[in-house]
C-alpha cells in the first residue's frame, strides 16, 4: 500500500494532536497525499523539496504519517532534526511519542541506547 493509504487505514487522531479527532483522512488536505506517497520505497524520487505555508496540516499529514509508515512498513534509520537541542524534549517527548502511539507502533521501537531518553548528551 502507498504511505497515504496506510496512514488512512492505521492512524487514529486524538484531540491533543488535532481539532479533528478520529480516523485520519486526507479529505481536509488532499494536496498532502502526493508528498507523503513520495516516501514509498517504489517511488522514483530521491529528494523531496516542499515550499509551503504555515498551518496547512503538513506536520500531521506528511511528517508524522511518514514516520509511522517508515517504522511500520519500511524500517530503517530515520534522521529527525530539530532547530535546537532545547527542542528535543518537546519534539521527541511529545510529538513523536504521540505519533508512535497513535499508530499503535510502540512495540516496534527498539532503542539503541539506554539511559537518557532524549540523547541530550550527544549535543
Amino acid at each position: 500500500a502507498l504511505p497515504s493509504e496506510w496512514a488512512e487505514a492505521n492512524r487514529m487522531i486524538t484531540t491533543d494532536v488535532s481539532p479533528f479527532p478520529g480516523k485520519f483522512s486526507f479529505d481536509r488536505t488532499p494536496y498532502l497525499r502526493e508528498p507523503l506517497d513520495c516516501l514509498s520505497p517504489n517511488h522514483p524520487a530521491h529528494t523531496i523539496v516542499v515550499m509551503k505555508g504555515a498551518q496547512i496540516g503538513f506536520s500531521t499529514s506528511v511528517i508524522e504519517n511518514g514516520i509511522g509508515y517508515i517504522i511500520s512498513e519500511n524500517p530503517g534509520n530515520t534522521l529527525f532534526l530539530t532547530g535546537h537541542s532545547d527542542l528535543l524534549e518537546e519534539t521527541i517527548g511529545n510529538s513523536i511519542d504521540k505519533v508512535i502511539d497513535s499508530f499503535g507502533l510502540r512495540s516496534l521501537i527498539k532503542p539503541k541506547k539506554t539511559g537518557n531518553k532524549y540523547f541530550k548528551d550527544f549535543f
